[in-house]
């Protein structure tokens, strides 16, 4: 089964930054997703295209006018600029990627993914390190979902964008509200090396605040900002509860 996925080409979408706060990394983890097979490409503003592409001549740059800048503060593309991108390219397997996330596995591992896509939506957590790839995964984040095109067509246009805070529980909490099967791969494939966060605590409760309003959790009190906090570890638990974790 696994020998028909050798020709079924997966794609990385993510949005590089211009500037990161661990200077390289970006390139790396472009550099550990080619190495495994996969079509790197990288969804900016305008501006952010030119400025890039010449920097990263592995990476095809997607423009794109749908960003959040005026709501964050910087031209963040919008989760739903990238998902319509994908419906539109003829293609089915899919990778939606934080831009520091090396991914250290072979490609029979994403060809084993993939077989996996074809009935769930699949995710990687993280193992925070401090250069030496060593660590626990990290479970309050995810990064990194495998998603098969079939399953574009849930997710309603929203404000939450790559870079920003909520929109990594709202692509599961999303799928399995629809009744489609999610799975965290239980081996350690993705790694991020260490830094601060790059969010602040008004951006975390705005994001929190509207995914009250999209989910229509209105147990909690969008104005209380421990109510935020209250609803995003209801979110983990709903997530954490409802996924299976696999070996593949």
């Amino acid at each position: 089964i696994l020998y028909v996925y050798l020709f079924k080409l997966m794609i990385a979408i993510t949005s590089i930054a211009p500037k990161h706060i661990n200077e390289g990394i970006q390139a790396k983890a472009v550099a550990s997703w080619k190495a495994i097979g996969l079509k790197v490409y990288s969804i900016n503003s305008v501006s952010e295209c030119q400025q890039l592409a010449p920097l990263y001549p592995d990476v095809t740059f997607i423009p794109t006018k749908r960003t959040m800048e005026r709501t964050f503060g910087k031209p963040y593309p919008s989760i739903n600029a990238i998902l319509d991108w994908c419906k539109e390219l003829n293609e089915d397997f899919f990778c939606i990627i934080n831009s520091d996330i090396e991914l250290r596995c072979d490609s029979q591992t994403i060809d084993r993914i993939k077989l996996e896509m074809e009935s769930s939506i699949v995710m990687a957590n993280r193992v925070n390190h401090n250069g030496n790839y060593s660590g626990a995964q990290y479970l309050a984040g995810i990064d990194s979902f495998f998603i098969h095109k079939k399953y574009l067509n849930m997710f309603s246009q929203t404000i939450f964008c790559l870079g920003q805070c909520h929109f990594d529980y709202w692509i599961p909490y999303t799928a399995i509200e629809n009744g489609v099967s999610t799975t965290f791969v239980k081996q350690d494939i993705a790694y991020h090396l260490e830094h601060n966060a790059q969010y602040n605590q008004d951006q975390w409760l705005k994001t929190g605040r509207y995914f009250i309003w999209e989910a229509n959790l209105y147990q909690f009190n969008s104005t209380n900002p421990q109510d935020i906090g209250r609803m995003s570890q209801y979110i983990y638990n709903f997530i954490y509860t409802n996924a299976k974790r696999k070996q593949i």
